[in-house]
């Protein structure tokens, strides 16, 4: 389970949970009516790690890992939408981690495989944020 943290003090109200079922699940509720939403995130293999990013406006930026593949969501409140899939062939994703370059807008993700490896992914393109407000 992982909360999608916000830059404030608010109080979480959305989360993400994966399991071996090869699915993650987006979360929402609401705690003052008690109305609970989710939204499934597909994959082919037993989701292991989920990490997330705070973009602005409510949008976040989101990686799951299952087995050998990374997947990148982008996510606004209302929707989901996979942006990019990363595959670490021959290798099981272990750890996982998004942030931000400090004083810069650079989005880095790192990861570790069983191999003893650490891979460090730059983003070399502006961030493909669905447009749909909240």
């Amino acid at each position: 389970m992982h909360w999608l943290r916000l830059p404030t003090a608010e109080p979480e109200t959305y989360f993400i949970s994966g399991a071996d079922d090869c699915k993650a699940f987006v979360w929402g509720f609401a705690k003052e009516t008690g109305d609970v939403r989710f939204e499934p995130l597909y994959h082919d293999g037993p989701v292991t790690h989920i990490a997330s990013l705070y973009l602005e406006h409510n949008k976040w930026l989101i990686a799951t890992a299952a087995e050998q593949t990374i997947a990148l969501w982008s996510f606004n409140t209302l929707n989901t939408e996979l942006v990019q899939k990363i595959s670490n062939n021959n290798s099981y994703i272990l750890g996982l981690s998004l942030f931000r370059m400090p004083k810069s807008e650079q989005f880095l993700l790192a990861y570790g495989n069983d191999k003893g490896n650490i891979y460090i992914w730059a983003q070399n393109k502006p961030l493909k944020v669905s447009s749909a407000e909240p």
